[in-house]
């Protein structure tokens, strides 16, 4: 999942994203470690919050890029 990596892109702590997400720290650290998911309504909210798609969230590739040149 790309949470984790484009949640250190912007700085923002585990607490910090639960914060703004109404959840507690420790749904962010299942979701990052793939113990759990973001509920289907919170998916478009988080991906605002780290201005990415959806679909980079859910990716399993943490290395793949972004953007293209």
């Amino acid at each position: 999942m790309g949470i984790a990596s484009k949640r250190r892109q912007f700085g923002l702590s585990q607490k910090g994203l639960a914060k703004m997400l109404g959840v507690d720290q420790t749904a962010v650290s299942n979701w990052e470690k793939g113990k759990a998911m973001p509920a289907t309504k919170r998916l478009p909210v988080i991906a605002k919050i780290l201005k990415c798609s959806v679909d980079e969230l859910l990716s399993d590739n943490e290395d793949s890029p972004t953007a293209q040149d």
